[in-house]
């Protein structure tokens, strides 16, 4: 049965998209939103309850905190020649080394950013 209203199929054009363009405007796919807020408090909830629980003690002595005994089986991997570990201390002192954007024989790029902040709260609108 119809309604009296002519329905066709229109065939959608095969359109190739190229890398990093995996949807297409208006693609039900794609979260506007950002994060859902379950899952933004659950990481909230996650980050409070291992900070709590890395502050307590990790030995009976209560000399050393769980984060301190952690960080010191880091150390101990890295003494120990253990790659990974090697990589994570370096990383953590010195920060990521600095990869770079231009290629031998092309001119420097220069990359400026620019951090904006907003006055009021995220999601608030003036009226």
């Amino acid at each position: 049965m119809t309604d009296g209203l002519a329905h066709r199929e229109q065939p959608i054009p095969a359109k190739r998209r190229g890398p990093g363009r995996p949807f297409v405007k208006g693609d039900s796919r794609i979260n506007r939103r950002g994060a859902p807020k379950e899952s933004v408090a659950f990481q909230r909830h996650l980050r409070k309850a291992l900070a709590e629980e890395l502050q307590r003690p990790s030995d009976s002595n209560g000399e050393m905190t769980k984060f301190q005994g952690l960080v010191a089986c880091l150390v101990e991997l890295a003494e120990g020649g253990v790659p990974w570990a090697v990589q994570t201390v370096f990383d953590r002192i010195g920060g990521k080394p600095v990869q770079p954007i231009a290629e031998e024989g092309t001119q420097e790029v220069k990359v400026r950013v620019i951090h904006l902040v907003s006055d009021s709260p995220r999601g608030a609108t003036e009226g």
